[in-house]
């Protein structure tokens, strides 16, 4: 059974049809056929396939042999161009290491993309990988560390907007009162670091804390991820020191490099 929502009204043309066809495939584990494509979005399996055999042709999908299609490489070139030029890797990956390696945690950088948080840099714990968060994966918000500490720190007009949309439960732990999470958030901006208590993840605790720029803006965050049984979390203060460090130091990298293509941002 297909887990996707089909929207009420699909795309009127080849470029919105050929748009959506990537981000439903970049979102389905396995790929997905043509058929399962065509029904969501409502459209024949004939227009489908046109679309699909140019996606192919031009590398931005591939067709598996089980008829399954996936993101081509074209795409993740596409990706790791825009990553470079966010600047994130040179500047983060070090610090990310360093912080895995103090608390056995997996290590993260995210960055709010329309209205969701997106992993932009990631390193991996031995005892915490998750198929579901990676480079370029996106994540609801509110009950994200890391999207909630970018929430924390949006002017009150776009917080607005943002709180104005349904918040659906992920897990039993996720807060979906909008009064709550504005509290929350609040108090976030005070301290100076957000914890997801398996929020988006059953048995997960995370910690973030914000990356700012040269303005003081807050548009990147820093978090630990893993386990909530992991014996570093009996000392929950000191991990969240650990990740306020990384997130001066990652701050601090991006404003020391000169790249021009992002001096807008850092």
């Amino acid at each position: 059974m297909l887990s996707m929502t089909a929207p009420d009204a699909g795309p009127s043309n080849s470029l919105e049809r050929a748009l959506k066809i990537l981000d439903m495939i970049g979102h389905a584990p396995g790929g997905l056929t043509n058929k399962e494509i065509s029904q969501l979005l409502r459209i024949a399996t004939s227009s489908t396939s046109y679309i699909l055999q140019r996606l192919e042709r031009e590398g931005y999908v591939k067709r598996e042999p089980n008829g399954r299609y996936e993101i081509g490489l074209r795409v993740l070139s596409l990706a790791s161009g825009v990553l470079r030029v966010l600047g994130f890797h040179h500047s983060a990956a070090p610090v990310l290491h360093r912080l895995t390696k103090a608390t056995r945690l997996s290590s993260y950088v995210g960055v709010l993309d329309r209205g969701r948080m997106m992993v932009v840099e990631q390193v991996e714990s031995p005892d915490f990988i998750r198929p579901e968060i990676d480079i370029g994966t996106e994540h609801p918000a509110y009950s994200t560390a890391m999207g909630k500490m970018l929430l924390a720190h949006l002017p009150e007009e776009q917080l607005q907007a943002y709180l104005a949309r349904e918040l659906p439960k992920r897990t039993p732990h996720t807060i979906v009162s909008k009064l709550k999470l504005r509290e929350e958030l609040q108090s976030i901006h005070r301290a100076g670091f957000a914890i997801s208590e398996q929020e988006e993840f059953v048995g997960v605790r995370a910690v973030a804390a914000p990356i700012p720029d040269a303005s003081g803006n807050v548009k990147a965050s820093v978090a630990v991820a893993g386990p909530v049984s992991l014996p570093v979390w009996r000392e929950v203060k000191d991990v969240v020191a650990l990740v306020q460090v990384a997130g001066h130091d990652i701050s601090r990298n991006m404003r020391a490099r000169t790249r021009p293509a992002i001096h807008s941002t850092f």
